[in-house]
């Protein structure tokens, strides 16, 4: 191993060790281990958790705030100090206590508008200050007047970004409000926040109370606590009590008060959606005439009527005004359905709990009460009134009172005295605690417990749960006793005494079970009694059983629901042979169930079940089953829920039911599925109609479906069901003219229509029912058009089921589809549908979430029919109000949105038989529609919307140029920065797809705008867009290993865009930002944290696994460092590959950038060390971009080009560069842009690279290994090929490295054995390429034998020069984009090119180039992507071609002026031998492909994917031409090695 004694520099202060290896693997591994060992040693707390965290001090003056104002803007927002897991590591070692922020939360707070507010404050402070100094009393009465102030409302909704969430955090809310609406007005607090917080309070409790939300009351030491339901959410809040208030002095008040200041903000918007939940007013308006009692009858008023108004609402005792009246309809009982995978005993404890609770809201109703006036008026006031009761007091005590202390009505007083003088018969005066406790037990406590002047029970806190096994105290124990209606009264005397033992049947829990057993010991007796055809019953006996109006026996008994089975058996045993006896016991059960409450008539309809259930048995029993059929009509109009539920049962089980019940549909179903007010009644008229189909399947998926029922496909069913089914349809279609009847919202409501659309919509089984409703079109129209599309109504259930039903009939049914288009009158309205996009409210974002995708859909099935009907829709105004205000809400109507972009589609699509009145018409619409939403989208919060409407209109460039001039690249930018931080911050948030999307769209309009930069318009719209550069910063960010391919390339190709269309802006600004950037990791310690995407040869196969991985900040990092490197070029393929498609597209960017710097004369030094530095770390890749690029700058002998070789020679890392290319990449000279490149700059920079004595060492060293290693060669060729080929590509790169090194140092003594070691190979290589040509011509005439058998050969074939210049020409043709709309100002390539040079950030042109060389060295950029792709994946395996290792070319190597041409001319002179045709194959498709990528930026965002293509056809003809190119160059060296040799020997004699 050969070392130098010097160090070659970097950069600054770091270095990099020239230590290399010319031979064996472990001293290769030695240089690497040298290059990890040099730099700067690692700083501490710089990395890790220690940049996580700030401390507050370092906070305040990141942000410029004193502490206070810190303290609040931190209390405000919501940021809150953390304490590290390490403290001592964050502290850099220090144990000092010290409050640590996170930074990213310090970062949030960077661009908060308060901020400025607050520096305004101050500044205010200090003009009125100066102002007072001066007694400028003027000046203070402005400064006064214009007293900044700040609104912390999107703060409220920053913080809260649903209102169930800000209902979840009201608590601490409501408890400091309350604390302070209690507050003295002394100088602790400001009187406007306690009027405030006093006013928000009161409005609180009144919702409360008309919400009745009350739960839990619990009287503490501190205060009372509340716990109260709103919008299912549990909320606790604590009140003090009213006693004089002292404020302790080691409370910071100012703390607390900024703590109320954002709560009142929080409060006021809760109330505000509470009252608005509830229909009332907002502020809140009192209710009849008590706002009209607040005026005194004589006299002056005591108080200003604001006072006097809030005072009454303090009051807590008259209700509150609604915006409408409530209509009983809307408090029907809502429909229950079972919740899925719950129990029966859990489906009945919820319905238990539910009960219960509607119970306890009504726990004072009829009861009114009178507080003295020494109890707390305001709590009991506000607990009774939440439970229903009614609440006085005496009126000189407090305004509000509703009655006098003499009312007879009043059942129950609250005193807290020891006795009353006078009392009241038939009041209770009881003491306060009996209200809370009651709340509490949810139920009325016995009063007496709470007399006057009894010792009061313990007060039992709500808030304990006892678990199982848990002391519970007596107290408790009997209150659950009273709870489960017990009496908790201790044990009797009677009771305990032990001569009682008869047991008496008066008690509750014995008689149950005795009565059980007499009803069967009864139906026993009568059964055995009978005697063939009649009952040998006494008459006493069968008057107790059957006597009495009414069967009072048998009715107890059912009623009491005492073992209702062996009641049947005594009915049947009574009426055997006796049809009269049973039909008038069926009269009896039928007219107990019209008298009965629902709940009580429930075992009647159970023994009507067991009735109908009996089938066959002894003879003479009566048909019970006609008798019920025939009476049921009588009680269903008393009880039509539980009538139509019995006969949905009974349906399925009894044919007689279901015959009967099919037969006579037309006299029930409109009755109760149509016209019948009560929804639970339509609803079970729904499910009798379900019953009557014969399909357990068909029931069972009606009933496990909760909302509007959808179609039941692939639903298999027998012809019988199917005949039922189209019978019960063909009712229901027929209903469809009687249903207008009931679609006045004023009179019926909004949901009449649903269970009848809603079962249709279930009965689409197949296209045959679709086409049955055919006939009823006209009538579905009419029902819709103008009943339900007109009125003004926010959510119009009807409408809802209608469109749903509409919608799944027209699915798969072009049909019925086509009945709408050919209706003139149909197609001119059904534009017209009342939509109310309020999307705050969430009942209507509900409602429109299902009512307007059938709605679009219906239209866009119609536009898929009809090409004049989507003209005449795309031009309707409610189409274009829908994409304004419906698609920028993509998240709330997911479904709508996408049936409306699916129309858009329709929209603009074109055909080839179109007129050119309709083509535009499109025109047109696009045009409107893209402005539109440019003019109202919000980018930081629209970028789906934008980005599904920019995918369907941007078609041509007149498109994409009008987003330019409207500002739309600002609003694409504002939806990118969003993006951006939310890839990096939200976690929950997945967005690479959507940033994929929009910057493909920014490439296409990118790409529109670089041909039209002449004109003025454009250039003045790239002006306006001065968010360009940050926007680049943003997106060079977004490459590192943590972002997928796509998104990488995708934002490479839009920096390419960029450069090419303000290359002065973008030189300037990203050229310094690269270069430190990849300074920074070759100078510094700094640890590249590696991502998921990064190519490594373990986890090959779970790169696509980790998509979920985000990067721990935004960072460019595609820098290649050795380290980095798990294996060198050619070992293995399929690593070789993906390192290089990954960082392919990054250097081509680098390319760009240096090419767009020559042509704009800005090839700066910093290109130029930036430059040198991306190919040094890209050796390992073989990228050849580099080498072209200064071959051609070192041919054009301009004086800028002069000036760039000259920084380039001054830069030690291209001599690091080009000695680690002879030294440990010499394969990479079997590319002959390398060798060329070599030729031109080896001799510039010799003496940077190698002193005299490493040269001789290098030249020995490579002398050597030829002669020991050249064995390798293996001779035969036919079972060798791989191996041939690989030792082919190594010893051609020695060969070539050691023939530059010759033509820069000539040693004084060359060993003996190198010239017949070469003469040797040179016979092994002629050997095998004997093999190869006999090989060839056996393929050959096996490919001949096959063509004559009929079969048809890929036949390859030379190309000639002229042949590759058509394929060229062909190329550029597929190259160049159409223009549809406009045309461009620039045709010529090279003006284009010149276009694409404009600088809209300073509106100049190019200067001209003095030099004429320049001219003719200015570069094709786009046309050279495809030559340098071409080169890469040439060089990817090491196969490239070579004409280089003449020994003419190193003679003249010298004289580098006068050998330039000669090169050139040698180097096309060398390239007949190579395979042609196989090159010109893999150009075609990389050009092809890259010119895909340039009119379709979506199907391909980056070229980086076409290095590979084309090679597996052209790789087995360069295995063989290898041989031929080292052939040569082994005859050259040899010329060369003879050549030296003999002038030695010259010397030597």
């Amino acid at each position: 191993v050969l070392g130098a004694t010097t160090r070659t520099c970097l950069g600054d202060g770091a270095y990099r060790s020239p230590h290399v290896s010319v031979g064996s693997d472990d001293e290769k591994r030695g240089f690497s281990a040298s290059v990890v060992m040099g730099g700067l040693e690692k700083k501490k707390y710089e990395r890790g958790s220690a940049t996580n965290y700030i401390t507050r001090n370092k906070a305040r003056k990141k942000l410029q705030l004193s502490l206070p104002d810190f303290r609040r803007l931190c209390i405000l927002k919501g940021i809150y100090p953390h304490e590290p897991k390490h403290k001592k590591k964050v502290n850099k070692g220090s144990t000092a206590a010290r409050t640590f922020y996170l930074l990213k939360d310090i970062k949030f707070l960077l661009h908060e508008p308060i901020v400025n507010k607050f520096r305004e404050y101050k500044v205010f402070v200090r003009k009125l200050r100066k102002a007072y100094g001066k007694s400028e009393w003027n000046s203070v009465e402005r400064l006064k007047d214009n007293k900044p102030g700040y609104r912390l409302d999107h703060i409220v909704k920053e913080r809260y970004p649903t209102f169930i969430d800000a209902v979840r955090d009201l608590d601490d809310a409501l408890s400091m409000c309350f604390l302070f609406s209690t507050f003295p007005r002394t100088g602790k607090c400001h009187v406007q926040m306690i009027q405030l917080c006093r006013r928000l309070t009161v409005e609180f409790l009144n919702y409360v109370i008309a919400a009745r939300a009350l739960r839990k009351v619990f009287l503490s030491i501190k205060g009372i606590y509340y716990q109260a339901e709103v919008m299912g959410q549990l909320v606790t809040w604590i009140t003090p009590y009213a006693f004089s208030h002292n404020h302790p002095t080691d409370v910071d008040y100012r703390v607390m008060a900024t703590f109320t200041e954002f709560y009142t903000t929080l409060l006021g918007f809760v109330n505000f959606r509470l009252y608005q939940s509830l229909n009332l007013h907002y502020p809140p308006k009192i209710e009849g005439q008590a706002a009209v009692e607040l005026k005194p009858e004589e006299g002056e008023p005591y108080a200003l009527d604001s006072e006097s108004y809030m005072e009454k609402l303090s009051a807590l005792s008259a209700s509150l005004a609604r915006v409408v009246a409530p209509n009983p309809e809307d408090e029907a009982e809502v429909d229950e359905f079972p919740v899925e995978g719950e129990s029966t005993e859990q489906e009945e404890a919820r319905q238990k709990e539910q009960e219960a609770l509607e119970k306890q809201k009504k726990l004072f109703e009829g009861l009114r009460f009178f507080l003295n006036r020494e109890v707390p008026r305001e709590p009991l006031a506000f607990v009774i009134r939440c439970f229903g009761g009614e609440v006085s007091w005496d009126k000189s005590l407090c305004i509000g009172a509703t009655y006098d202390v003499k009312d007879p009505t009043i059942t129950h007083q609250i005193v807290d005295r020891p006795n009353i003088k006078e009392q009241v018969i038939g009041r209770y005066y009881i003491q306060p605690q009996w209200v809370f406790d009651s709340v509490n037990a949810r139920l009325c406590l016995p009063v007496a417990d709470y007399f006057v002047g009894v010792m009061l029970p313990p007060h039992l806190s709500p808030f304990v749960t006892e678990k199982d096994g848990d002391y519970i105290p007596p107290e408790k124990m009997k209150l659950l006793a009273l709870q489960r209606g017990e009496e908790p009264g201790e044990e009797s005397e009677e009771e305990e005494e032990e001569e009682e033992d008869i047991l008496s049947l008066a008690e509750e829990k014995y008689r149950p079970a005795a009565l059980e057993k007499m009803i069967a010991l009864i139906a026993l007796l009568v059964e055995q009694s009978r005697s063939e055809r009649h009952l040998t019953l006494s008459q006493n006996d069968m008057a107790a059983l059957t006597g009495g109006k009414g069967f009072p026996f048998l009715f107890q008994h059912i009623r009491d629901g005492i073992n209702i089975r062996q009641t049947c058996n005594l009915i049947f045993s009574l009426c055997r042979y006796n049809n009269r006896l049973a039909e008038h016991i069926v009269s009896m059960l039928f007219t107990s169930i019209a008298k009965l409450t629902p709940e009580a008539a429930n075992p009647f309809f159970k023994l009507l079940t067991m009735l109908m259930e009996f089938a066959g048995g002894p003879p003479g029993m009566p048909p019970f089953a006609s008798y019920i059929l025939q009476r049921i009509w009588e009680v269903i109009e008393y009880n039509p829920s539980q009538c139509l539920d019995w006969l949905a049962v009974q349906t399925p089980r009894n044919k007689l039911a279901h015959s009967w019940v099919l037969q006579n549909m037309e006299n029930w179903v409109e009755r109760f599925l149509l016209a019948h007010n009560y929804p639970r009644v339509r609803t079970s008229a729904a499910y009798l109609l379900v019953s009557l189909i014969p399909s357990n399947s068909f029931r069972q998926m009606f009933r496990s479906t909760r909302s509007l029922h959808i179609p039941t496909r692939d639903l298999p069913l027998s012809p019988d069901t199917t005949v039922v089914l189209h019978q019960v349809y063909n009712v229901l279609l027929g209903l469809l003219s009687r249903a207008k009847l009931y679609v006045d919202a004023a009179v019926h409501g909004t949901t009449k229509l649903v269970p009848y659309f809603s079962f249709m919509t279930y009965c689409l089984i197949s296209k045959t029912e679709k086409l049955m409703f055919s006939t009823y079109f006209m009538d579905l129209w009419n029902l819709f058009q103008p009943k339900l599309s007109e009125p003004a109504i926010a959510t119009n259930h009807n409408k809802q089921a209608l469109l749903s039903f509409w919608y799944n009939v027209c699915v798969d049914c072009p049909e019925n589809v086509r009945l709408i288009v050919q209706n003139p009158v149909v197609t001119k309205n059904i534009a017209f549908n009342y939509i109310l996009a309020d999307h705050d409210d969430q009942d209507v974002v509900l409602f429109n979430r299902g009512m307007l995708p059938a709605y679009y859909g219906i239209l866009r099935l119609c536009c898929e029919q009809s090409p004049a009907f989507t003209r005449q829709l795309a031009s309707h105004q409610n189409i274009q109000w829908a994409f304004k205000n419906l698609t920028p809400h993509a998240s709330q109507y997911p479904g709508a949105v996408e049936e409306l972009f699916n129309l858009m589609q329709l929209f603009v699509a074109q055909r080839p038989d179109m007129r050119e009145e309709e083509l535009e018409d499109i025109k047109q619409f696009k045009k409107t529609t893209i402005s539109c939403y440019l003019r109202c989208l919000d980018g930081r919060s629209c970028w789906t919307t934008l980005i599904s409407a920019f995918r369907i209109l941007l078609e041509t460039d007149e498109d994409r140029l009008l987003v330019v001039f409207n500002r739309g690249l600002i609003l694409m930018t504002e939806s990118f920065n969003t993006l951006h931080m939310m890839y990096h911050e939200a976690t929950a948030c997945h967005v690479t797809g959507d940033l994929v999307e929009l910057l493909s769209i920014f490439l296409s309009v990118l790409k529109s705008t670089r041909p039209y930069l002449q004109r003025k318009d454009v250039k003045q719209a790239l002006i306006q867009w001065q968010e360009r550069i940050e926007f680049a910063h943003k997106l060079l960010t977004l490459l590192n290993s943590y972002s997928p391919p796509e998104l990488r390339n995708a934002c490479i190709d839009v920096l390419k865009e960029l450069v090419l269309l303000s290359p002065h802006d973008f030189l300037h600004t990203l050229v310094p930002f690269l270069q430190h950037n990849h300074c920074t990791y070759h100078h510094s310690n700094i640890p590249m944290s590696l991502g998921p995407y990064f190519p490594c040869r373990e986890n090959l196969k779970l790169i696509g696994g980790k998509s979920n991985i985000r990067p721990p900040r935004p960072e460019l990092n595609m820098c290649l460092l050795p380290t980095m490197v798990e294996a060198s070029k050619g070992k293995d393929d399929v690593y070789d590959r993906m390192l290089l498609d990954y960082f392919f597209s990054y250097h081509q960017f680098i390319h760009l950038l240096c090419r767009v710097a020559i042509n704009c004369e800005k090839f700066t030094e910093t290109l130029v060390k930036m430059s040198v530095l991306v190919a040094y770390e890209g050796l390992p890749l073989h990228l050849a971009l580099f080498p072209k690029l200064w071959t051609e700058l070192c041919q054009t002998q301009s004086a800028m080009s002069k000036n760039c070789i000259k920084l380039l020679c001054e830069d030690p890392v291209f001599a690091e560069y080009i000695k680690c290319i002879l030294m440990d990449e010499r394969t990479f000279l079997n590319n002959n842009i390398v060798y060329t490149f070599l030729t031109h700059f080896l001799l510039k920079v010799q003496g940077q690279v190698f002193s005299e004595a490493n040269c001789a060492g290098v030249i020995n060293n490579l002398v050597t290994n030829l002669i020991n290693q050249y064995q390798s060669l293996e001779s035969d060729f036919a079972n060798q090929r791989v191996e041939i080929f690989k030792a082919s590509s190594t010893l051609n790169g020695d060969l070539r490295a050691l023939t530059l090194l010759l033509s820069v140092h000539t040693p004084k003594q060359l060993n003996s054995a190198l010239i017949p070691t070469l003469q040797e190979l040179l016979n092994k290589c002629r050997t095998c390429q004997q093999q190869k040509n006999s090989l060839q011509e056996q393929e050959a005439k096996e490919r001949k034998t096959k063509d004559d058998e009929g079969a048809t050969p890929v036949k390859r074939r030379r190309v000639s020069s002229d042949e590759e210049h058509t394929v060229d020409s062909c190329i550029g043709d597929l190259k160049t984009e159409p223009r549809e709309a406009l045309t461009p100002t620039s045709t010529s390539d090279n003006e284009t090119r010149d276009s694409s040079i404009i600088d809209p950030g300073t509106e100049q042109d190019l200067p001209s180039p003095e030099n004429s060389s320049i001219k003719e060295y200015r570069m094709e950029v786009p046309s050279s992507f495809s030559e340098d792709i071409m080169l890469a994946s040439r060089s990817q395996h090491g196969e490239e071609q070579t004409g280089g290792g003449r020994f003419e070319e190193c003679k003249e190597l010298k004289e580098p002026s006068s050998s330039k041409d000669s090169n050139i001319g040698d180097d096309d002179a060398e390239f007949p031998s190579t395979s042609i045709s196989a090159v010109l194959s893999d150009l075609t498709d990389l050009k092809s492909c890259e010119g895909q990528a340039s009119q379709d930026p979506e199907s391909g965002l980056s070229l980086s994917c076409s290095h590979s293509r084309g090679l597996l056809s052209h790789v087995q003809q360069q295995q063989q031409d290898i041989l031929d190119i080292l052939c040569r160059t082994i005859e050259s060296t040899i010329h060369v090695v003879t050549r030296i040799s003999g002038k030695g020997n010259q010397a030597a004699s």
